[in-house]
C-alpha cells in the first residue's frame, strides 16, 4: 500500500520540480546590456515645420568618432517628440551614451493606393515623383553626409529642437 503511494508521489514531485526549475530558468532571462555598451544618457528630439509638430518623423543618430556597433534612433509621436533608443543585438534601452552625434530625419510618406502596383514597371518612377512632391523634410536633413543637425550628449542628457522650415 505505501510503495504505490510513495511511487504516485514522487511523480507528482518531481513533475513539480521540472516546471519549478524551468519557471525559475525563463524568470532569470533577461536581455542584459552587452559588456562593452556605455551607460546610457537621455534624449529627446522635438521636430517640427513652423511650430506644426511633425508625426512620423523617424530620427537617426550616428556618433561624430567611433562607433561601438550599436544602433541608435526614434520615432516622432503626435506631439512631435522622439525619445531615442539604444538598440546592441537583443538589448534595447531608451537614451544613447555620451559623445557627439550626427543626426538625421528620415520622414514617412504613405503613398496613396492607385501608387501602389508591383505589376506596373513605371509606377517606381510615379512613387519617386510623388513622395519628391510631398517630401516636407528637406534633403540636407536626411542624408547623414551633410545633415548640418549635431548633438552633444552629456551624462545628465540632451535634448534637440528641430525646425524644419529653416532649413528650406
Amino acid at each position: 500500500m505505501f510503495p504505490a503511494f510513495t511511487a504516485h508521489n514522487e511523480k507528482f514531485i518531481m513533475k513539480h520540480i521540472y516546471l519549478f526549475l524551468i519557471v525559475l530558468l525563463f524568470a532569470g532571462c533577461g536581455t542584459a546590456p552587452p559588456a562593452e555598451l556605455p551607460p546610457l544618457a537621455p534624449c529627446k528630439v522635438k521636430v517640427h515645420n513652423n511650430g506644426q509638430p511633425m508625426a512620423d518623423v523617424g530620427i537617426s543618430f550616428r556618433r561624430v568618432e567611433g562607433h561601438g556597433g550599436w544602433s541608435i534612433n526614434g520615432m516622432t509621436d503626435s506631439s512631435g517628440i522622439a525619445v531615442a533608443q539604444t538598440i546592441a543585438g537583443s538589448y534595447e534601452a531608451r537614451g544613447l551614451p555620451t559623445g557627439t552625434y550626427r543626426v538625421t530625419l528620415i520622414e514617412s510618406i504613405k503613398l496613396p493606393p492607385e501608387l501602389i502596383n508591383d505589376d506596373d514597371p513605371a509606377m517606381s518612377e510615379k512613387q519617386q515623383k510623388y513622395l519628391a512632391e510631398h517630401c516636407v523634410v528637406p534633403e540636407a536633413l536626411r542624408n547623414p553626409a551633410k545633415t548640418p543637425l549635431e548633438l552633444t550628449v552629456t551624462e545628465s542628457g540632451a535634448e534637440l529642437d528641430v525646425d524644419i522650415a529653416k532649413f528650406k
